[in-house]
């Protein structure tokens, strides 16, 4: 039986528009398996969207990060906390240094912006 993953439907390419979809990929040099998430356009061809490629690991590192600078006592990831909180979340492309950052929607309160290493935290009006 197949479940929807907390991430279907909430990550959304900040190029183009597209959610991202899910696959799981193999390293060939060791065998190892892991979840990567990209934007559905992705590999079209001469249209292909330039937006990152993150790992499940790099979601939910995010997300911790983003409860940390909420001010909760307890950052840690978990699905249900995910779904709870997040309404969707916009991939956006950086700079250089600074690959792809976040613009979150918590509980419709709280826009977070999010930057590999910094958080910027904005009460919506």
């Amino acid at each position: 039986m197949r479940t929807r993953h907390p991430f279907a439907g909430k990550l959304i390419c900040g190029d183009c528009g597209s959610f991202y979809s899910h696959k799981v990929w193999r390293l060939r040099s060791t065998g190892e398996h892991y979840n990567v998430w990209y934007c559905n356009h992705k590999y079209d061809g001469d249209k292909a969207c330039e937006s990152p490629r993150l790992r499940d690991e790099e979601v939910k590192a995010t997300f911790e990060k983003m409860l940390q600078k909420c001010g909760d006592p307890n950052p840690v990831y978990t699905d249900g906390r995910w779904n709870k909180l997040v309404e969707s979340v916009k991939v956006c492309r950086g700079g250089p240094t600074v690959p792809w950052f976040f613009l979150g929607v918590f509980s419709k309160k709280h826009l977070l912006v999010t930057q590999r290493n910094k958080i910027y935290y904005k009460q919506e009006v």
